[in-house]
């Protein structure tokens, strides 16, 4: 007895399997599926459908796909924020009362993260104070921050937060670009940015002696730290053998018209070509305020270091030369009397 089947895909008609009431609905279907590659059919007669042992028990049936498309059409989390902001609410950067997949709170997740990275840094400190280094800067840290910029938070942020696209930077992590960049980096930045620049000798007027950063040339010019081209043979911040930086120093500078605070041109590269005359009177301003403002622990170890590298040395030198002569006084006396 045939089997009439509706809805096949790919057919305009119905389908008529010869022999179909006496095969069961797992054969019809292995035989539909043959001509139709990749789709998965069920077969159906009205709310019922058919199991892969059922015979059909009516001469009509119909088809269906199932399994074709996986998951709905979407557009849930879009209705979410266009309704959040319809209702006038303000953006958020607070996710910890949001689930994760397993059900846990995200704010007890990233209270373990925190504790975690907590211990890590402890210990590195610890080992740091044993070897004799001293306690790290807070700042050096080898946990990658994330990119969102909400501080404290150390998972990402739901794929539903509208958050701003440009992520706050910490300070901590400005100032450990700031170290590690060299005069190449900002020559080549400089040069691909296509601003205009002017290379000149000018004297300093201000030199920061707290963070030892930057210096101010001809009242107008920014030069940071990382701007220094002989930073092996003159070390401005006091740690080689060349004295720091001092107001009327004279430097060569190329600088970029780039405005940085008060100053109109940043300097890329600087070299100093003479230094002040000792105890002539300097013009202009000095940050001289080490009597009340305490330097970061690492400059502080680093200047240390270099001040017993400098005893080291002299005390090796010493014992190099030997032992002073002793005077003969007896000697000495008799030689006098005969003049």
């Amino acid at each position: 007895m045939d089997l009439i089947i509706d809805h096949v895909p790919g057919s305009s008609g119905a389908v008529v399997i010869a022999g179909g009431r006496a095969k069961t609905a797992g054969a019809v279907v292995e035989q539909l599926t043959a001509a139709r590659p990749g789709l998965r059919l069920q077969l159906w007669r009205g709310t019922t459908r058919y199991a892969a042992d059922d015979v059909p028990t009516s001469p009509f049936a119909r088809c269906v796909v199932a399994g074709a498309i996986l998951g709905g059409k979407g557009g849930f989390g879009a209705l979410l924020r266009n309704l959040g902001k319809a209702g006038g609410g303000a953006q958020t950067r607070d996710f910890g009362a949001c689930r994760d997949l397993s059900g846990r709170r995200l704010r007890h997740v990233n209270d373990e993260i925190a504790l975690e990275r907590w211990h890590k840094a402890r210990e590195r400190s610890e080992a740091r104070k044993r070897a004799g280094g001293g306690a790290a800067p807070p700042d050096d840290e080898d946990e990658a921050t994330p990119g969102h910029g909400i501080r404290g938070w150390h998972l990402a942020v739901p794929n539903w937060a509208e958050l701003p696209t440009k992520a706050r930077k910490n300070k901590a992590q400005g100032r450990r670009e700031a170290r590690g960049r060299r005069w190449q980096d900002e020559e080549a930045d400089v040069l691909a940015s296509g601003c205009s620049t002017r290379d000149f000798e000018g004297a300093v007027t201000m030199v920061d002696t707290i963070h030892e950063g930057f210096c101010i040339v001809d009242g107008d010019c920014y030069v940071p730290h990382c701007a220094n081209t002989k930073a092996a043979e003159d070390d401005w911040s006091g740690c080689g053998d060349q004295p720091q930086l001092r107001i009327g120093d004279r430097l060569q500078v190329s600088a970029a018209l780039r405005p940085h605070g008060r100053n109109r041109w940043t300097a890329y590269k600087a070299s100093r070509v003479a230094t002040a005359a000792a105890g002539k009177a300097r013009k202009g301003r000095e940050k001289a305020i080490d009597r009340h403002v305490r330097k970061p622990k690492y400059i502080k170890d680093r200047h240390e270091a270099a001040a017993e590298a400098k005893e080291k040395e002299r005390r090796r030198g010493a014992r190099d030369k030997g032992p002073a002569p002793v005077a003969d006084g007896d000697a000495i006396r008799a030689t006098r009397a005969r003049r």
